[in-house]
């Protein structure tokens, strides 16, 4: 189930109450800039075609559908839970090695992407980086 597509998501990134955010990485030295929504639908058009993810959270207090997915997981005890953030990468786009400080529950909408969960890190690993 996809409760919203990657048009649907940008124009959630577009709202004043909506927080969001969007990764660049630079594909030939793996530099990234983060930004920080609301967005406009001009910067979204301006995207380059490639590296680059687009983070919207709380999706489940905007979009009933996504609110109806997260009540399949309500085994999992309230305490672990924030809210349902859904990405959107285009190819070659992420958020680089980091870590949370909470658990994250997260869909990707549309198209492929690799995942990789590793070891243990907090703010002090020397590769760890934080994405608020």
């Amino acid at each position: 189930m996809q409760p919203v597509d990657a048009d649907e998501l940008a124009g959630l990134a577009c709202e004043e109450d909506v927080e969001s955010r969007l990764v660049i990485t630079a594909p030939d030295n793996d530099s990234w800039e983060l930004k920080h929504g609301p967005f406009n639908e001009e910067m979204f058009s301006e995207l380059p075609d490639s590296h680059w993810t687009l983070l919207v959270q709380a999706v489940d207090n905007w979009v009933p559908e996504a609110s109806d997915l997260v009540e399949q997981f309500r085994f999992i005890p309230n305490w672990r839970y924030d809210d349902l953030m859904v990405s959107f990468a285009s190819e070659g786009g992420g958020v680089g090695p980091h870590y949370d400080n909470y658990d994250v529950f997260l869909i990707q909408t549309q198209g492929e992407r690799r995942w990789e969960v590793g070891g243990h890190f907090d703010q002090h690993s020397p590769a760890g980086t934080i994405l608020r």
